[in-house]
């Protein structure tokens, strides 16, 4: 009785051909395979809220980076392509200072002195008030004429930069030494000439002490004559 009754349990537990085909799932044999049923099929349950919930978060991360993307300002562009943001403009540069001219300056000069082999005078000027800037930039050139207009040497300053403007005021020391030849007539005249310009400055220093001018301390050797570099001048202003 009882093995009857088995296989009929047996029996009814087994799907048919139409449940294998209809997809249906068997029904618990008992109390504890149902109970076991229930817990896995809450437990799929779970995983598929949990499954659904990772999806709705993902697809919300989606969303607000695809805003984020929308919205934002475009940066500016590394290669300046495109860029709306436009470069400085360059400072333009200062106009440049015009070299120094003989009619910038009122001129002036010592009396000759003398010392041992040689004679000397100092060259004054003074910027015109109409001066707007100027400057001297390399050496002057020197010349020197007897009163018959006879050249007896030329020479040049030392090297020059300075900045002058209306009122300033500079001074050159001149040198002639060694002159082996004969007395030049006098009265002399200097000249001399700016770095760029072609202008000379006539100058007439003149011989209050009587100075004679053979200063021949090397036979043979030429004369030379010779300037400092033009340094600013705390004498009086001149008034020419």
């Amino acid at each position: 009785m009882n093995r009857d009754r088995d296989r009929v349990e047996r029996a009814l537990r087994e799907p048919g051909p139409r449940e294998e085909r209809s997809g249906f799932v068997a029904l618990p044999a008992d109390i504890a395979e149902a109970r076991a049923m229930l817990r896995r099929s809450e437990r799929n349950h779970i995983l598929r809220g949990f499954i659904g919930a990772g999806a709705a978060v993902a697809t919300a991360a989606v969303a607000v980076l695809v805003a984020l993307a929308v919205t934002q300002p475009p940066g500016p562009a590394t290669n300046g392509v495109g860029s709306s943001t436009s470069s400085p403009s360059p400072t333009p540069s200062p106009p440049a200072v015009a070299g120094c001219r003989a009619g910038d300056f009122a001129w002036s000069s010592d009396p000759w002195g003398g010392g041992a082999g040689s004679r000397g005078t100092i060259v004054v000027a003074r910027g015109v008030g109409s001066l707007q800037g100027c400057i001297i930039r390399g050496r002057a050139t020197l010349t020197l004429r007897d009163a018959n207009g006879t050249l007896l040497v030329t020479g040049h300053t030392a090297l020059n930069d300075v900045q002058l403007t209306a009122g300033m005021q500079f001074e050159v020391g001149v040198t002639w030494s060694n002159w082996c030849g004969a007395e030049p007539a006098q009265p002399m005249s200097l000249q001399l000439i700016l770095p760029g310009d072609s202008t000379p400055v006539p100058l007439v220093p003149a011989n209050d002490h009587g100075l004679t001018f053979q200063t021949c301390n090397g036979p043979g050797q030429p004369s030379t004559l010779g300037g400092t570099n033009f340094q600013l001048s705390s004498r009086p202003p001149i008034q020419r």
